[in-house]
């Protein structure tokens, strides 16, 4: 009976150092496959860096690219403004000739009226005080006007 023990304990001791090679193959086999994932790991990284640092460099010629669009409608916004403003300056500033010249008419037709009449100095309560009124309001409306047209300019550049 002490030989099949033996036997049974040489079967056993087999067994278990056969299962021990299994072990240390697939141990190494699994460490193989994990240094190669490691690899891979580390070349993928490599790769998402890189792939990170081209969309930041793009991200940023972008927004380059829209902060010059965008100066470069700002500049023509004012541009557009500094026109339109001139516009409406020599718009007023013809009305206000036209409103000097029909003044000047009223009056001078007021004087030869009066000479007619045989006046030598023509009644000036009516047609002195309009007159007045008239070129003092244009006087105030033409320096708004003037400094509103000049502001847009100084800006253009900026």
């Amino acid at each position: 009976m002490a030989t099949s023990t033996f036997t049974q304990q040489h079967i056993h001791f087999a067994g278990r150092c056969q299962q021990c090679a299994e072990t240390k193959t697939t141990r190494t086999l699994l460490e193989m496959e994990l240094q190669a994932l490691s690899t891979e790991n580390i070349k993928l990284r490599e790769e998402l860096g890189r792939e990170h640092k081209r969309m930041i460099e793009s991200i940023d010629a972008l927004r380059q690219q829209y902060e010059e669009k965008i100066q470069k409608l700002n500049k023509e916004h004012l541009k557009s403004q500094k026109k339109t403003l001139e516009d409406i300056f020599n718009l007023h500033t013809r009305n206000l000739d036209t409103r000097n010249n029909h003044t000047d008419t009223m009056l001078s037709n007021e004087i030869s009226m009066s000479k007619f009449r045989g006046r030598t100095r023509p009644d000036r309560c009516f047609s002195q005080s309009r007159a007045s009124q008239g070129r003092q309001e244009d006087t105030d409306y033409f320096s708004k006007v003037s400094e509103v047209a000049r502001a847009p300019e100084a800006s253009i550049g900026k």
